[in-house]
């Protein structure tokens, strides 16, 4: 997909690198707001809850929308990049960190907490978050070694600008998902 003609680019290349772009912006932005959300809840105990007959110990933050808004745009980026990016065999990095990178970061959330409360440890989220840790952490051992035995140094090499210009997509993405939940919280 980043290949370059030695003429000049074609208008799809073109196409599918900002699509990239956007892709990998969108991604780290919702991941973020997923990842600081489910920071908020488990600083205020691990559950929250609105209304209803029941009394609520812990009243949802106003934010708490984020949760559903992030999760279903994170699975919609998902759907997109695995059906059209990856199915044309143009596996990039997004592709292959964006499972390992929801799972290894969530699975943090819960271990960094198994440990933060007043008991020794909070068993249920240390559980999760060994669970989270193995479903991001098998795929990106499988994803790097296949990745780097199917590209070589030259290759990377060669598609280092494409590999920074996603990186850096991804470090705005995660820049606006602070200043975003900041606002909203």
């Amino acid at each position: 997909m980043w290949e370059q003609s030695a003429v000049e680019p074609d208008r799809t290349s073109q196409q599918s690198a900002w699509v990239v772009v956007l892709i990998s912006l969108l991604f780290a932005f919702f991941l973020t707001c997923l990842f600081l959300a489910m920071r908020g809840v488990l600083d205020l105990g691990g559950f929250v809850a609105r209304g209803g007959p029941y009394e609520i110990a812990h009243e949802a933050p106003s934010w708490v929308w984020i949760f559903p808004v992030s999760i279903v745009s994170i699975v919609l980026i998902f759907f997109f990049l695995f059906m059209t990016l990856g199915r044309r065999g143009n596996a990039d990095l997004l592709v292959l960190l964006a499972w390992p990178a929801l799972f290894l970061s969530l699975g943090w959330n819960f271990l960094e907490y198994s440990f933060a409360g007043p008991q020794t440890v909070a068993w249920g989220w240390l559980v999760c978050g060994v669970v989270f840790v193995l479903m991001g952490g098998a795929p990106l051992v499988i994803f790097a070694r296949a990745f780097f035995r199917k590209s070589g140094a030259e290759e990377i090499r060669d598609n280092a600008r494409n590999i920074a210009l996603e990186l850096s997509d991804v470090a705005a993405g995660i820049v606006c998902g602070y200043l975003f939940f900041g606002v909203i919280q």
